[in-house]
């Protein structure tokens, strides 16, 4: 074992963390892995490897992530939801991150039929969402199925929504055009992806770093498994998961980006938003003082200033725009 791999192992994981880890991995292996394991490899500083059952996660997620490198190794190139999707007919939108982009799908929808779910404005934090039609929705007609309603006939079955649990680990919902007009519409193919087409699952698993079918997830104290790697997270904001440089999966450069509550500066832009892209008034008075030639202070402490062209950003313990 090189003294720089040593070295470089102290610097992500720190020096009392490293010097646990060692005891039980190679220090070759764990530069090798960690970065594939977690999202950002400093972020393990988070865990507490002097308790032993920190310990014996650790061993647990490594020796399941060599297992499932191994199978991959095994088995042919899969198909991606997408083509097994088209090969029984449907268009998937993977693309559904805002209440906007949900919205859309609502024109598909009898007016009386529509969704409850397109009243809920935080569905996209609190769910991962996804979109199926059919390539021929045009050419199946509500009028045609009057009074013969069945949750899995044709109508019923194309234009359906999937609602994914935060984690990954299940499905919620699978969600008909039909609403309540039949039973248990939420339950269209007993909300299980197979039942649309086989293999379905794995891909899904595979596509979007989800754990669907698999109930042995090692879990540490905030931290969240997501495509496929994990995430530190130190508040959660309508259900999005906030860590000091990423949101829900997503990292922002601290060069160029602040995170602090469920807010987002550009710094290059010195612009700012909502994560989940809503108007709020704060983000508007903020924007408007910084065309009027404003000036932003960030800081994690106290300061007092009275000058009105000056914007202070006083940051928590858990916020920070270093790396």
């Amino acid at each position: 074992m090189k003294n720089n791999t040593i070295k470089k192992l102290k610097k992500i994981a720190g020096e009392k963390n490293a010097q646990k880890l060692l005891l039980y991995f190679s220090g070759d292996f764990l530069d090798e892995n960690l970065e594939k394991v977690f999202a950002i490899p400093k972020e393990i500083r988070n865990i507490d490897f002097s308790k032993e059952e920190n310990i014996q996660k650790i061993k647990k997620v490594f020796s399941k992530f060599e297992e499932t490198e191994k199978r991959k190794e095994k088995k042919e190139p899969q198909k991606t939801a997408k083509e097994l999707l088209d090969e029984v007919g449907y268009i998937l939108d993977d693309k559904i991150k805002t209440y906007k982009d949900y919205l859309k799908y609502k024109k598909y929808y009898k007016e009386g039929e529509e969704l409850c779910k397109f009243n809920d404005k935080n569905r996209c934090n609190n769910y991962h969402i996804f979109w199926i039609i059919k390539k021929d929705i045009d050419k199946i007609k509500r009028e045609d199925f009057i009074g013969k309603e069945e949750r899995q006939d044709k109508y019923g079955t194309s234009c359906c929504s999937i609602s994914i649990s935060k984690n990954g680990k299940s499905i919620s919902q699978i969600c008909n055009r039909y609403n309540h007009k039949v039973s248990a519409p939420d339950n269209t193919f007993n909300s299980n992806l197979e039942n649309i087409a086989v293999g379905l699952t794995e891909a899904f698993n595979h596509d979007y770093g989800f754990s669907l079918g698999d109930n042995s997830i090692v879990e540490f104290d905030n931290f969240y498994f997501l495509n496929g790697k994990y995430w530190h997270y130190n508040r959660e904001i309508n259900g999005k998961k906030y860590g000091k440089t990423t949101i829900d999966g997503k990292i922002y450069d601290p060069d160029n980006f602040l995170l602090f509550d469920n807010f987002i500066i550009d710094l290059k832009k010195k612009t700012i938003k909502t994560a989940d892209g809503e108007e709020d008034a704060f983000t508007d008075i903020f924007n408007k003082k910084i065309k009027n030639g404003a000036k932003i202070i960030i800081s994690n402490n106290d300061i007092e200033d009275d000058d009105n062209n000056i914007i202070i950003v006083k940051l928590k313990n858990n916020e920070t725009n270093t790396k």
